[in-house]
C-alpha cells in the first residue's frame, strides 16, 4: 500500500477536502500517514511546502488569485506560495477544468482535474421544502461577493434566504 502524508493535516479552508482524502484514498491503496517519514509521497495543499528529500510531492491546487484584481496586501504573495509549492512538485491537481485551464495557461504545468465535490448520498434531500435558500461562502471577494444573493433575495421576497 502507497502511504501519503497530506499537508497541512487540518485547516479550515480546506478541511473538507482533506476529510473525504482520508476517506476515500484508502479505497485505492493510497493509505495517509501522519508521520512524514514513512510517507512515499507528500500531498501539499495549496501554500504548503512539506518535504523531506528523496519523497517526491503533489501539489493539490484551490485555485490562484486573478492578479488584476485589487485583492490588497498579501495575496500576490500567497500566488508566489502556491507557485513554489508547484515548482517543487512533480504532480499536480485542479479542482475544476477552469482552474486547470488557468494554471495551464498563466504557468508550465500541467494539472490533472479532481474535483472537490461532495457525497450526493451524505447530502439527501429532507423530503420537505421550507421554501428557503441556504448560501454560504467562507469568505466575500472579487470572485464570489455576498451582495450579489442579497440582490436576488430582495427581488424574491416570499423566499426565506438563510
Amino acid at each position: 500500500m502507497i502511504k501519503v502524508y497530506i499537508s497541512p493535516m487540518a485547516n479550515d479552508g480546506i478541511l473538507r477536502v482533506i476529510e473525504a482524502q482520508y476517506e476515500h484514498l484508502p479505497k485505492f491503496g493510497i493509505q495517509p500517514t501522519k508521520n512524514i517519514h514513512e510517507a512515499d509521497i507528500i500531498c501539499n495543499h495549496g501554500t504548503m511546502l512539506d518535504e523531506v528529500p528523496g519523497i517526491p510531492s503533489v501539489s493539490v491546487g484551490h485555485g490562484l488569485y486573478w492578479s488584476r484584481q485589487p485583492w490588497g496586501d498579501g495575496f500576490m504573495d500567497v500566488n508566489r506560495a502556491v507557485v513554489e509549492t508547484m515548482r517543487h512538485a512533480v504532480a499536480w491537481t485542479a479542482p475544476s477544468n477552469w482552474v486547470n485551464t488557468a494554471i495551464r495557461r498563466g504557468g508550465y504545468w500541467y494539472p490533472e482535474t479532481i474535483y472537490h465535490g461532495i457525497d450526493g448520498d451524505k447530502f439527501l434531500p429532507s423530503g420537505s421544502n421550507d421554501n428557503y435558500v441556504l448560501w454560504n461562502k467562507a469568505r466575500a471577494d472579487f470572485v464570489s461577493d455576498p451582495r450579489d444573493v442579497m440582490n436576488i433575495a430582495n427581488r424574491m421576497l416570499n423566499t426565506n434566504f438563510k
